[in-house]
């Protein structure tokens, strides 16, 4: 085999005039790659960010066709929600009406009208059996002898009664058979031809199966997937991929284009083909290009071809993809990732083994032009075969005529089953699942907005004076917090701001090996803020004691996997290694506690500061720390966003939060969104040493924030997954402020033993009664067990995000459903704050709700399945045991509690201020306007409410006016598991 010239593949593929180039074509299909980032990292995003361009309804239809995967929720789900009465038929009713037109004409003589017949399908939901089920069906159990299953008694004997072809003398059970097969004959006799509907993909693989039932993606997957592992590794792997340094494409080259024997059978040929590709120097678009022209595409099918080729293992692709243009996004050190390589390598293979397949099965002359048209004779329909009747459609319209409503009889004219099985087919499965998902989202619009008017025609007394003010997070986790810290502290205010509080930094602990972002993920940081020890030879013991520890638990992990070290490791240590391991199974929080207290003991340590300031003005990245200037704008627009510029008390909280649980890979999932997968500790931490720095507040002042001497900020960190707390700097808190700091911990303190109550009562393992003084132990257990698939459920009751004044919403239960962002219309007429506010909360918020419902709807498609035989594969994401694709999306454990509706978004302002603001702002407009998200107009004078929807705000009226008061949060859930509606809760403003 003679080598190939350089030039070659290029000359044989040359692309039409105004085709679109391979890196443009790759670039394209890039963004129908998952954007996950490495797990340390996770940050939720909209699953679907390639096809955001579309309506939502589009989009999701669209996007099954292109992955394979569900666009709503299946029908047996939305029929146990009609069941439960979670749908109600005023929902199905509603819903039909906005998806057609003319729908009050019957669609025959003693027919339904088209909207009757829609709500009629919407509620008569059915397994239709589908090919071979539905022959044995009608050829062994002959369906149409009896009614199905369904049908009521009562609607038996009125189609029977319908249809008076049976004569006398003749048993019921004998003609209801005889009536059911004439209903049957009639729709069979008029029936459309069943056209075949088999398909076989672009790529050379599809074509390979139909002929060969050989799927050449069984060969090249583990070897590619073991490559792609090995490549991306961050430091597990005992031996690293040699030569990683000049890209993925050549190394693989190198490594598998040495003279030796084939891997396989099925790689007969590829060492050969390789060395010859490193020794022409092909670049990787060239080896792409020379895959296209071995597999004879032509450049018009180029687009979908390597779609395909790319989306057959998409995770890995995705990862590629992800640390090519974030390589600052690797948890150790990025390699020169790249989807373009990738690509090649997946086509190298790709070729080899079609090649040896295609010789295998169809001779050694075979080529690939002709495949094809091999497939299409194969598959394709007889020339001289008849047509046969949609049995399929027969069937569903044949169920649908027993349930009703129509007369029977009407369907002996051929004309009016003619017409009924156009419209049993019309409205197909996808539209009927569109719908359904409409009413769905219906019912809980419709909970949510009359819970919100309900609450406030509440007349209520107004809460005492504060004594200190906190801010959290926008979390909705921190909504049960805040609303727990309001009914047993009442003498507080909360407020609600994206939880990196506007200081987007690089932020280097001193744990930590290298700086990491702690921003929203839209942001790209060019300060870096250290952590030091107050003491430089404290910090400089405690890091070297880190270093031992680590290098000595490295060295064990390392050493138990190979032979010599492992076999008297064992032999060693076994039995002392097991007790740890026993500990974690049977007391976890004990085996917890003792390991902190271990490493607290073997490297304690010390006290530190952050350091926060910078003197010069220089702009060279990385900055390291901020001007003062700098420092006065976060603090500025954080608290002018907030609305807290006056009325300071004497001790304010900023709150960050995170998460830390022992069994989940996904753990920086349930960290803060607003710190790109990060925790919020030190965002909180920084932005009160700002706020209390005299300069800023010198300069905050001058711009008419004026905050009082007597007022200091500390900064805090809400663990979410075991409701424990954590206060920084509190040796800088003046001695005047210490009693009210002890009062404000022990009121956090009885607030997180609420709220790990409330939290505690999703899980199916807590008991119904489980009291308030087992409540936090119940929680820490769930965090630190071995066993446990469930440390925390998450963001997964995520439905609603409310962007207002708390005075409007405090007391009010939601459920741990909703964002809660501070705003005030009132100092905001122009909605100048208000725009900034949504361009950033909007799209984070609408993240996090996306890919739980992608996750949920399609749990194998979008999510990653059940996380029982999860593998961590190089600290960057998940593998379904030793060898699968790259796991996205959320594992079902996360989001089984969860209901898949789009985010409302509930604003407090002029309709009219929020259409300017969609008119002014194309990525609002898109993300509104493709209704990604619900948008609610609340005005800030009145309890009226607007709901955008089909390019404008409808105003919208209330089903209900009530709404449950009780006196605290905990009578209102005890005992309960399911999703609860709002209700007023008195407690939260005292004296009563």
């Amino acid at each position: 085999m003679t080598a190939p010239s350089k030039h070659a593949a290029p000359e044989a593929v040359a692309a039409e005039a105004g085709s679109p180039s391979l890196a443009e074509i790759v670039e394209h299909t890039a963004h129908l790659l998952p954007s996950q980032a490495p797990l340390h990292a996770f940050v939720h995003h909209n699953t679907l960010h390639g096809f955001e361009h579309l309506p939502f309804e589009d989009a999701v239809v669209e996007a099954a066709g292109v992955l394979d995967t569900e666009p709503f929720q299946r029908e047996s789900q939305f029929a146990e929600h009609i069941e439960s009465g979670r749908i109600k038929a005023r929902d199905v009713e509603a819903a039909v009406a906005e998806t057609i037109d003319g729908a009050d004409a019957a669609l025959f003589p003693g027919g339904p009208t088209r909207a009757e017949f829609r709500c009629a399908r919407l509620q008569t939901l059915f397994e239709i059996p589908h090919g071979h089920a539905l022959r044995f069906l009608l050829e062994e159990g002959d369906v149409r002898a009896g009614f199905h299953p369904s049908v009521p008694a009562a609607r038996r004997r009125q189609v029977v009664e319908d249809v008076r072809g049976a004569g006398g003398g003749v048993s019921p059970a004998d003609r209801e058979r005889h009536v059911l097969h004439e209903l049957w004959a009639w729709l069979a006799s008029v029936a459309p031809p069943q056209r075949s509907t088999a398909q076989v993909g672009a790529r050379r693989r599809d074509q390979l199966l139909a002929i060969t039932s050989v799927d050449t993606d069984e060969l090249v997957h583990p070897l590619l997937i073991r490559l792609c592992a090995a490549f991306l590794d961050q430091g597990i792997a005992y031996w690293q991929m040699p030569d990683r340094s000049i890209g993925f494409l050549r190394a693989v080259r190198r490594l598998y284009g040495r003279r030796l024997p084939p891997l396989d059978r099925a790689f007969r040929g590829l060492a050969d083909e390789l060395r010859q590709q490193e020794e022409s120097q092909w670049s990787a678009e060239e080896t792409v290009a020379w895959a296209l022209a071995e597999f004879e595409v032509p450049a018009a099918d180029h687009p979908a071809y390597v779609r395909d080729t790319l989306l057959a293992l998409r995770g890995w692709a995705g990862m590629m993809r992800y640390l090519e243009v974030s390589p600052d996004a690797a948890p150790v050190e990025a390699p020169p990732a790249s989807l373009m390589d990738f690509l090649a390598v997946r086509l190298v293979l790709d070729v080899i083994a079609a090649r040896n397949v295609l010789r295998e099965h169809l001779g050694a002359g075979a080529t690939f032009r002709p495949l094809r048209e091999a497939v299409e004779r194969t598959l394709g329909p007889d020339p001289d075969g008849e047509d046969s009747p949609d049995l399929e459609l027969v069937f569903e319209a044949f169920v649908l005529a027993q349930h009703g409503p129509l007369d029977v009889s009407a369907l002996a004219d051929p004309r009016h089953a003619r017409r009924w099985l156009d419209e049993v087919k019309s409205f197909d499965e996808i539209q009927r699942r569109s719908c359904l998902h409409q009413a769905y989202e219906r019912r809980h619009r419709i909970e949510v907005l009359d819970g919100v008017s309900a609450h406030c025609r509440v007349e209520t007394p107004a809460p005492p004076a504060p004594k200190f003010q906190a801010s959290f997070c926008i979390d909705d986790r921190e909504e049960s917090l805040r609303r727990h810290l309001e009914e047993c502290f009442p003498e507080v205010e909360t407020f609600g701001y994206a939880g990196f509080f506007g200081v987007a930094m690089n932020y280097q602990g001193m744990e930590d090996v290298r700086p990491r972002p702690l921003c929203p993920p839209s942001m790209s940081p060019k300060h870096l803020i250290l952590e030091r020890g107050q003491e430089e030879a404290d910090e400089a013991l405690y890091r070297k004691q880190l270093r031992r520890l680590g290098g000595l638990t490295h060295s064990l992990s390392v050493g138990s996997k190979t032979m010599t070290r492992g076999g008297a490791l064992a032999v060693a240590v076994g039995l002392v290694a097991l007790i740890p391991v026993v500990l974690r199974s049977l007391f976890p929080r004990l085996a917890g506690a003792w390991a902190h207290t271990f490493q607290r003991q073997v490297a304690p340590r010390p006290s530190s500061r952050l350091m926060l300031e910078r003197s010069d003005d220089s702009n060279q990245a990385p900055l390291l720390g901020y001007t003062v200037d700098e420092m006065s704008g976060i603090v500025t627009a954080a608290l002018r966003t907030m609305s807290l510029v006056d009325n300071f008390c004497s001790l304010v909280l900023m709150v960050g939060h995170g998460s830390s649980s022992l069994n989940n890979p996904h753990e920086a999932a349930h960290d803060c969104g607003a710190t790109g997968g990060g925790r919020g500790g030190p965002n909180a931490r920084a932005f009160a040493a700002m706020a209390n720095h005299p300069e800023v507040r010198a300069q905050l002042a001058e711009g008419g924030i004026d905050i009082p001497d007597s007022t200091w900020f500390v900064g805090g960190y809400h663990n979410t997954c075991d409701d424990a707390m954590t206060y920084y700097d509190e040796d800088l808190v003046p001695a005047s402020h210490r009693d009210l700091l002890a009062t404000v911990k022990r009121a956090l303190a009885e607030a997180c033993t609420l709220d790990a109550h409330e939290r505690c009562r999703r899980f199916e393992t807590t008991p119904a009664k489980l009291t308030l003084d087992r409540a936090m132990d119940y929680a820490r257990v769930h965090a630190a067990d071995l066993a446990e698939p469930r440390p925390e459920y998450g963001h997964a009751t995520n439905a609603v995000c409310i962007v207002g004044r708390r005075e409007r919403t405090r007391g009010l239960f939601l459920d741990r459903r909703a964002f809660l962002v501070s705003y005030d219309p009132v100092r905001d007429p122009s909605g100048e704050l208000l725009t900034s506010l949504l361009l950033s909360v909007g799209p984070v918020g609408a993240g996090i709700n996306l890919e739980y419902y992608f996750s949920y709807v399609d749990p194998v498609g979008y999510g990653c399945g059940t996380k029982l035989p999860h593998n961590i594969t190089g600290l960057i994401g998940v593998m379904d045991g030793h060898a699968s694709d790259l796991r996205t999306g959320l594992p079902w454990q996360m989001v089984e509690i969860h209901e898949p509706v789009r985010l409302l978004t509930i604003v407090e302002a002029k309709r009219e201020v929020l259409a300017q603001m969609l008119d002014r702002e194309p990525a609002l407009a898109g993300l509104v306007g493709n209704s990604w998200i619900q948008l609610v107009a609340w005005d800030p004078d009145s309890d009226k409410m607007s709901v955008f929807r089909h390019g404008q705000f409808h105003e919208y009226r209330a089903e209900s006016d009530d709404i449950p008061i009780v006196r605290s949060s905990a009578d209102h859930y005890r005992g309960r598991r399911e999703h609860l509606a709002p209700a007023h809760i008195q407690a939260a403003f005292g004296g009563l």
